[in-house]
């Protein structure tokens, strides 16, 4: 099935086929264990390494709505029943609202925005 990679170190975003099963999510962004913090307006799901901000320094902002994720993140889409199928999102939609960060960035992104 189509899904979404977006890559933190490498700053990119490629669309991959996967199987869709468990395994392929963790072995798609590299963890051992997976989290799905968002549910994109599309009904596709972002899902990331659960232990990221612990291994990663390179965050990934997802549209401005949504907190920045540590690590890479792969982009499923998600039927009523919660099985994985292919994404509705578009590897363009991504490109033209993902940013990426490293560490010092990001803090300081964030410390200017609360003066």
């Amino acid at each position: 099935m189509r899904a979404i990679l977006i890559n933190a170190k490498k700053r990119t975003v490629n669309e991959i086929n996967i199987t869709g099963d468990l395994a392929s999510l963790k072995s798609s962004i590299n963890c051992r264990t997976v989290a799905a913090p968002y549910e994109l307006e599309n009904g596709d799901t972002v899902w990331c390494d659960d232990e990221g901000l612990y291994v990663n320094k390179d965050f990934i902002e997802l549209f401005e709505e949504y907190d920045p994720i540590a690590g890479d993140v792969l982009i499923t889409g998600t039927t009523r029943d919660g099985d994985t199928t292919d994404c509705k999102t578009t590897s363009s939609d991504i490109h033209n609202r993902v940013m990426f960060y490293d560490m010092a960035t990001l803090q300081l992104k964030y410390r200017l925005a609360s003066s």
